[in-house]
Protein backbone atom coordinates (compact mmCIF):
# COMPACT_ATOMS: atom_id res chain seq x y z
CA UNK A 1 0.00 0.00 0.00
CA UNK A 2 1.50 3.31 -1.08
CA UNK A 3 1.12 6.77 0.44
CA UNK A 4 -1.90 7.72 -1.70
CA UNK A 5 -3.70 4.52 -0.70
CA UNK A 6 -2.89 5.22 2.94
CA UNK A 7 -4.35 8.72 2.69
CA UNK A 8 -7.47 7.39 0.98
CA UNK A 9 -7.88 4.77 3.69
CA UNK A 10 -7.56 7.38 6.46
CA UNK A 11 -10.11 9.64 4.74
CA UNK A 12 -12.40 6.66 4.38
CA UNK A 13 -12.08 5.96 8.12
CA UNK A 14 -13.39 9.43 8.88
CA UNK A 15 -16.63 8.68 6.99
CA UNK A 16 -17.13 5.17 8.42
CA UNK A 17 -16.89 5.61 12.19
CA UNK A 18 -20.63 5.39 12.97
CA UNK A 19 -21.94 1.88 13.88
CA UNK A 20 -24.99 0.66 11.93
CA UNK A 21 -28.45 0.69 13.42
CA UNK A 22 -29.69 -2.60 14.98
CA UNK A 23 -32.09 -3.23 12.09
CA UNK A 24 -29.76 -2.12 9.34
CA UNK A 25 -28.57 -5.65 8.56
CA UNK A 26 -24.97 -6.83 8.16
CA UNK A 27 -22.60 -3.91 7.68
CA UNK A 28 -20.78 -3.31 4.40
CA UNK A 29 -17.00 -3.25 4.30
CA UNK A 30 -15.62 0.31 4.73
CA UNK A 31 -13.10 -0.08 1.89
CA UNK A 32 -13.62 2.55 -0.85
CA UNK A 33 -16.05 1.25 -3.45
CA UNK A 34 -16.50 -2.11 -1.65
CA UNK A 35 -19.85 -3.95 -1.67
CA UNK A 36 -18.65 -6.91 0.41
CA UNK A 37 -20.23 -7.76 3.73
CA UNK A 38 -17.96 -6.96 6.65
CA UNK A 39 -16.49 -9.73 8.77
CA UNK A 40 -14.80 -7.51 11.37
CA UNK A 41 -15.27 -4.26 13.21
CA UNK A 42 -12.10 -2.33 13.77
CA UNK A 43 -10.98 0.60 15.88
CA UNK A 44 -7.84 2.72 15.49
CA UNK A 45 -5.99 3.82 18.58
CA UNK A 46 -7.18 7.40 18.06
CA UNK A 47 -10.85 6.25 18.24
CA UNK A 48 -11.98 5.99 14.63
CA UNK A 49 -13.95 2.86 13.81
CA UNK A 50 -15.25 0.98 10.78
CA UNK A 51 -15.95 -2.42 9.26
CA UNK A 52 -13.87 -4.58 6.97
CA UNK A 53 -13.85 -7.81 5.02
CA UNK A 54 -11.03 -10.33 5.32
CA UNK A 55 -9.22 -8.76 2.35
CA UNK A 56 -9.53 -5.19 3.62
CA UNK A 57 -8.36 -6.33 7.05
CA UNK A 58 -5.03 -7.38 5.53
CA UNK A 59 -4.68 -3.94 3.94
CA UNK A 60 -5.52 -2.19 7.22
CA UNK A 61 -2.91 -4.24 9.07
CA UNK A 62 -0.34 -3.23 6.46
CA UNK A 63 -1.44 0.39 6.78
CA UNK A 64 -1.09 0.22 10.57
CA UNK A 65 2.47 -1.07 10.20
CA UNK A 66 3.31 1.69 7.74
CA UNK A 67 1.84 4.34 10.06
CA UNK A 68 3.33 2.65 13.14
CA UNK A 69 -0.06 2.89 14.83
CA UNK A 70 -2.27 0.29 16.54
CA UNK A 71 -5.56 -1.06 15.21
CA UNK A 72 -7.90 -3.55 16.94
CA UNK A 73 -10.21 -6.00 15.15
CA UNK A 74 -13.34 -7.72 16.50
CA UNK A 75 -15.03 -10.46 14.50
CA UNK A 76 -18.71 -9.71 13.95
CA UNK A 77 -20.94 -12.41 15.46
CA UNK A 78 -23.41 -12.28 12.58
CA UNK A 79 -20.85 -11.85 9.84
CA UNK A 80 -20.45 -14.74 7.45
CA UNK A 81 -16.96 -16.17 7.23
CA UNK A 82 -15.98 -15.90 3.62
CA UNK A 83 -12.81 -17.75 2.66
CA UNK A 84 -10.35 -15.87 0.51
CA UNK A 85 -10.41 -16.70 -3.15
CA UNK A 86 -7.34 -17.77 -5.05
CA UNK A 87 -7.18 -14.39 -6.81
CA UNK A 88 -7.32 -12.60 -3.46
CA UNK A 89 -4.53 -14.73 -2.04
CA UNK A 90 -2.45 -14.15 -5.17
CA UNK A 91 -3.05 -10.41 -4.96
CA UNK A 92 -2.06 -10.28 -1.29
CA UNK A 93 1.04 -12.36 -1.98
CA UNK A 94 2.02 -9.99 -4.80
CA UNK A 95 1.51 -6.97 -2.52
CA UNK A 96 3.66 -8.61 0.14
CA UNK A 97 6.46 -9.35 -2.36
CA UNK A 98 6.35 -5.77 -3.66
CA UNK A 99 6.55 -4.42 -0.10
CA UNK A 100 9.55 -6.66 0.61
CA UNK A 101 11.31 -5.45 -2.55
CA UNK A 102 10.65 -1.83 -1.62
CA UNK A 103 12.00 -2.48 1.87
CA UNK A 104 15.17 -4.14 0.53
CA UNK A 105 15.68 -1.34 -1.98
CA UNK A 106 15.30 1.26 0.77
CA UNK A 107 17.87 -0.57 2.92
CA UNK A 108 20.28 -0.78 -0.02
CA UNK A 109 19.86 2.90 -0.79
CA UNK A 110 20.39 3.82 2.87
CA UNK A 111 23.63 1.81 2.93
CA UNK A 112 24.83 3.53 -0.27
CA UNK A 113 24.04 6.98 1.17
CA UNK A 114 25.86 6.11 4.39
CA UNK A 115 28.94 5.01 2.44
CA UNK A 116 28.86 8.16 0.29
CA UNK A 117 28.55 10.30 3.40
CA UNK A 118 31.56 8.57 4.98
CA UNK A 119 33.65 9.15 1.84
CA UNK A 120 32.66 12.81 1.72
CA UNK A 121 33.56 13.24 5.39
CA UNK A 122 36.98 11.70 4.72
CA UNK A 123 37.53 13.99 1.71
CA UNK A 124 36.58 17.04 3.77
CA UNK A 125 39.03 15.99 6.48
CA UNK A 126 41.84 15.55 3.91
CA UNK A 127 41.08 18.91 2.31
CA UNK A 128 41.06 20.58 5.73
CA UNK A 129 44.50 19.14 6.55
CA UNK A 130 45.82 20.17 3.12
CA UNK A 131 44.46 23.69 3.62
CA UNK A 132 46.24 23.98 6.96
CA UNK A 133 49.50 22.78 5.39
CA UNK A 134 49.24 25.31 2.58
CA UNK A 135 48.49 28.14 5.00
CA UNK A 136 51.59 27.19 7.01
CA UNK A 137 53.70 27.08 3.84
CA UNK A 138 52.41 30.48 2.75
CA UNK A 139 53.21 31.90 6.18
CA UNK A 140 56.78 30.52 6.03
CA UNK A 141 57.24 31.79 2.47
CA UNK A 142 56.08 35.28 3.49
CA UNK A 143 58.54 35.28 6.39
CA UNK A 144 61.36 34.21 4.04
CA UNK A 145 60.41 36.94 1.58
CA UNK A 146 60.49 39.58 4.33
CA UNK A 147 63.94 38.34 5.40
CA UNK A 148 65.16 38.46 1.80
CA UNK A 149 63.84 42.00 1.41
CA UNK A 150 65.71 43.11 4.51
CA UNK A 151 68.90 41.44 3.26
CA UNK A 152 68.51 43.09 -0.14
CA UNK A 153 68.03 46.51 1.48
CA UNK A 154 71.16 45.97 3.59
CA UNK A 155 73.18 44.97 0.53
CA UNK A 156 71.95 48.01 -1.38
CA UNK A 157 72.97 50.29 1.49
CA UNK A 158 76.44 48.72 1.58
CA UNK A 159 76.76 49.02 -2.17
CA UNK A 160 75.83 52.72 -1.97
CA UNK A 161 78.45 53.27 0.72
CA UNK A 162 81.08 51.49 -1.33
CA UNK A 163 80.15 53.48 -4.42
CA UNK A 164 80.53 56.69 -2.47
CA UNK A 165 83.92 55.54 -1.18
CA UNK A 166 84.92 54.58 -4.70
CA UNK A 167 84.15 58.05 -5.99
CA UNK A 168 86.13 59.60 -3.13
CA UNK A 169 89.18 57.43 -3.82
CA UNK A 170 88.99 58.15 -7.52
CA UNK A 171 88.93 61.86 -6.83
CA UNK A 172 91.96 61.57 -4.53
CA UNK A 173 93.81 59.44 -7.11
CA UNK A 174 93.14 61.90 -9.87
CA UNK A 175 94.44 64.83 -7.80
CA UNK A 176 97.39 63.10 -6.15
CA UNK A 177 100.84 64.33 -7.44
CA UNK A 178 102.88 61.44 -5.95
CA UNK A 179 103.02 58.39 -8.18
CA UNK A 180 103.51 56.04 -5.25
CA UNK A 181 100.45 57.41 -3.55
CA UNK A 182 98.57 57.23 -6.79
CA UNK A 183 99.49 53.57 -7.25
CA UNK A 184 98.42 52.80 -3.70
CA UNK A 185 95.21 54.67 -4.19
CA UNK A 186 94.58 52.86 -7.45
CA UNK A 187 95.09 49.52 -5.73
CA UNK A 188 92.71 50.69 -3.00
CA UNK A 189 90.35 51.80 -5.72
CA UNK A 190 90.53 48.40 -7.41
CA UNK A 191 89.80 46.71 -4.09
CA UNK A 192 86.87 49.03 -3.56
CA UNK A 193 85.60 48.24 -7.06
CA UNK A 194 85.83 44.50 -6.43
CA UNK A 195 83.99 44.90 -3.15
CA UNK A 196 81.35 47.06 -4.83
CA UNK A 197 81.00 44.46 -7.62
CA UNK A 198 80.62 41.66 -5.04
CA UNK A 199 78.01 43.63 -3.12
CA UNK A 200 76.16 44.33 -6.34
CA UNK A 201 76.23 40.61 -7.18
CA UNK A 202 74.89 39.77 -3.70
CA UNK A 203 72.14 42.35 -4.08
CA UNK A 204 71.15 40.81 -7.43
CA UNK A 205 71.18 37.32 -5.88
CA UNK A 206 68.93 38.50 -3.05
CA UNK A 207 66.60 40.13 -5.55
CA UNK A 208 66.43 36.87 -7.55
CA UNK A 209 65.62 34.90 -4.38
CA UNK A 210 62.91 37.41 -3.55
CA UNK A 211 61.33 37.00 -6.97
CA UNK A 212 61.42 33.18 -6.67
CA UNK A 213 59.71 33.33 -3.28
CA UNK A 214 57.05 35.69 -4.68
CA UNK A 215 56.31 33.19 -7.46
CA UNK A 216 56.11 30.32 -4.98
CA UNK A 217 53.72 32.29 -2.75
CA UNK A 218 51.51 33.07 -5.77
CA UNK A 219 51.41 29.35 -6.71
CA UNK A 220 50.52 28.31 -3.18
CA UNK A 221 47.80 30.95 -2.98
CA UNK A 222 46.36 29.66 -6.25
CA UNK A 223 46.34 26.06 -4.94
CA UNK A 224 44.75 27.20 -1.66
CA UNK A 225 42.00 29.03 -3.54
CA UNK A 226 41.29 25.90 -5.63
CA UNK A 227 41.07 23.75 -2.50
CA UNK A 228 38.62 26.20 -0.90
CA UNK A 229 36.42 26.05 -3.99
CA UNK A 230 36.45 22.21 -3.86
CA UNK A 231 35.52 22.24 -0.16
Amino acid sequence: MNVEQARAAIQNLETHNTPPAPDAGPPICSAPGSTELASYAYRWEWGETGYCSETYRQQLEQLARNLKRKIHFDRLATAPVTPMTRDERTKLKAQFLVAEEERDEAKKRAAELYEQNAKLAQQIQLLTVRERELKAQVKDALAERDEAERAAETAEMKWADQSEELQRLKLIADNAPDLGQVEAMRRELDDARRKASELERQAQAHQSQLQQRDRRIAEQNTELTALKKQG
